[in-house]
């Protein structure tokens, strides 16, 4: 027997699950699986009577009771219809940085913000192929001028149907001695294929959907080139792999092998390296590299100093108060924060004023047009000289960091700039070990305007 209180959540969970996992996750698949089919809530929810209005507590409360009353099977597992609502709202953001991890890949995300890798020895991040293309056409100039590039994703590409929303899957970066390192695996690559299974990407489901256009509109002049990569297509999505998938596949396990198929990134050297093998150079894209990888337990040093210079800040757990024992006796200090993609904003804000004087470092806004948040540092260290070394696998929380201090003249950037990601995230758990990441604001290095914004600060 439940309680009152315990039914009323599950319910709510409940409808949840039935709601936003059934249809939006349903819309997102026949998207990918039939390009052409569009699924519309008027022929799931249609209602002979148009002025008829629910209340939403209502309508999940029937949808409820409709799941319970008449779902062949007893419901065995209360917690896992709760944790299918939080996994089919989160899904139904469309957001590529705010995902729903299982407890094992929750579990990965967690040890690699300590350090701690297994798999091929890479972090992966979700990104929009619009963003990941954009950047790949960036000069070498514009690279060492990354500190006003946008957040992947802010970047439009016209050659990419716009309906099209699956994100692909990138490395952002890679565990320096581990499996992918040693084989010349960089930070910027897509992974193509794992395995004989296509990695989604959009650029080539838009390409589908031309040549169906073409067969459709006009099959007779439809030449056997149309046909062959009609196909070639078809078994292609046969044959498909999901992003988050992928991301199990590569980031879990310490004894398996692996194949890849990689499309290099234009910002990674473009020469193979290692155990990679050259498959094709298409004269429009980048090339693209086949290479094994057998799985290992991999670990970065955490506050590792060398000299001058302090490696491995990871910006969780009790990183700032470490921070601040280092400098307590120094007058500068020299922070690398290559390799450094994932990391809690609020650890990172701590250890801001841990090395840095008083002061207003920024901005988080977020697209509700609400008052931004500014980034303020209210007790500092002043005096402190830094030098901050970056890269592209400097992101999230290691690139804000960066940014904020070099906004006000408190460190000076070493590299050839930051990976263009300042999305602050929040990490929730739920009760099943699993847990999801939630964007909530991005960070900018605006001057923070007076009565318009609310302070946050350590």
């Amino acid at each position: 027997m439940i309680s009152p209180r315990r039914s009323a959540t599950v319910t709510a969970l409940a409808i949840g699950a039935v709601l936003f996992a059934f249809v939006a996750g349903n819309s997102a698949r026949t998207r990918v699986e039939h390009p052409i089919a569009r699924a519309t809530m008027d022929g799931l929810l249609a209602s002979t009577d148009k002025e008829l209005e629910i209340g939403e507590v209502d309508y999940f409360r029937e949808m409820a009771r409709l799941l319970e009353k008449e779902f062949v099977d007893p419901i065995a597992d209360e917690r896992k219809l709760a944790n299918g609502a939080v996994r089919g709202m989160v899904a139904s953001l469309g957001d590529p940085q705010s995902v729903f991890m299982d407890k094992d890949l929750f579990r990965a995300y967690k040890n690699a913000q300590e350090g701690k890798f297994e798999g091929i020895g890479v972090w992966l991040a979700l990104t929009s192929e619009d963003g990941w293309r954009a950047k790949q056409k960036r000069t070498t100039a514009e690279v060492k001028t990354s500190d006003s590039v946008s957040a992947d994703g802010d970047e439009e590409s016209a050659s990419i149907d716009s309906s099209v929303k699956m994100p692909v899957v990138t490395v952002a970066m890679v565990v320096p001695g581990g499996p992918a390192d040693k084989a010349g695996v960089k930070s910027g690559d897509r992974v193509a294929y794992v395995g004989d299974r296509w990695s989604i990407c959009a650029s080539e489901i838009s390409a589908f959907r031309r040549i169906q256009s073409a067969m459709i509109s006009k099959p007779a002049s439809a030449g056997d080139m149309y046909r062959q990569a009609h196909r070639a297509l078809r078994l292609r999505f046969e044959r498909r792999i999901m992003p988050m998938r992928v991301m199990s596949r590569l980031l879990l396990g310490e004894s398996e092998s692996v194949d890849l198929v990689l499309e290099r990134g234009r910002q990674a050297e473009s020469a193979a390296q290692g155990d990679l093998a050259l498959l094709t150079r298409p004269t429009d894209r980048a090339p693209f590299y086949r290479v094994k990888l057998t799985k290992q337990a991999t670990s970065v040093p955490s506050f590792a100093m060398e000299g001058e210079t302090l490696s491995g800040l990871s910006f969780t757990g009790d990183a700032a108060s470490r921070l601040r024992d280092i400098v307590a006796s120094r007058k500068s200090l020299t922070i690398d924060l290559r390799n450094n993609v994932i990391g809690d904003f609020e650890t990172m804000r701590e250890c801001l004023a841990a090395v840095a004087p008083a002061s207003e470092y920024g901005l988080v806004n977020d697209d509700r047009k609400r008052k931004p948040r500014i980034l303020r540092v209210s007790e500092g260290r002043p005096g402190l000289a830094l030098n901050l070394i970056v890269d592209a696998t400097t992101r999230g929380p290691a690139e804000v960091f960066a940014l904020a201090l070099k906004s006000k003249g408190v460190a000076r950037i070493l590299g050839p700039g930051t990976g263009g990601d300042r999305r602050v995230i929040e990490t929730q758990p739920v009760d099943d070990g699993g847990g999801y990441t939630l964007v909530v604001g991005k960070y900018s290095m605006s001057a923070p305007v007076a009565r318009t914004a609310k302070a946050v600060s350590k």
